[in-house]
């Protein structure tokens, strides 16, 4: 089973710790949350460890990966730190505040080879509805979808998104600017 810190103590850590200690492909390794009473109150709800900061929380898990639900403008440096360290990336939406800060977040993970996944939760579009109802008694297991709204490129002046593989990791997708 694959351990995981949830890194925020508010809504969405919780609703992501409640998730997480629920599967049974990962163990919720702990609740990150500069509150330190935030975080003790998390954790105790979701029967795991509580950390006031990532440093702590990845010095005591050693192989645990990272869940980033803290507020959107800590969500660049919060990556960068995960990196450096070596572990895994899931981070709610959006990654970063502007199209750099975005760029940088995934060029640093790719630089040390880890994964960096943008939680969008869509279950209730009809596409990915589809996508869960065909996939049901499947004998494969989902492990990622990646969908692309060629519209918002087009909007911001963009053109369609180029494909790059990296080594060991899916598609990943980004704008080309004109």
């Amino acid at each position: 089973r694959v351990e995981i810190v949830v890194i925020g103590g508010g809504r969405m850590g919780d609703l992501r710790g409640r998730h997480v200690a629920a599967s049974l492909d990962a163990a919720l390794a702990g609740v990150v949350d500069p509150d330190a009473a935030a975080a003790a109150k998390a954790a105790t709800l979701l029967g795991c460890a509580a950390f006031s900061s990532l440093a702590s929380a990845l010095a005591a898990k050693p192989n645990a990966q990272c869940w980033i639900c803290a507020p959107t403008k800590f969500h660049p440096a919060l990556i960068e730190e995960a990196a450096n360290a070596g572990r895994h990336v899931a981070c709610e939406k959006p990654v970063g505040l502007d199209p750099k800060q975005i760029a940088d977040a995934y060029d640093v993970c790719a630089f040390h080879n880890v994964g960096l996944h943008c939680a969008f939760q869509r279950r209730s579009d009809a596409a990915y509805a589809e996508l869960s109802r065909r996939r049901r008694g499947s004998f494969a297991r989902l492990s990622a979808a990646t969908d692309v709204c060629p519209r918002q490129g087009a909007a911001a002046g963009r053109t369609r998104p180029r494909s790059r593989r990296r080594r060991g990791h899916s598609v990943t997708r980004s704008w080309r600017r004109r």
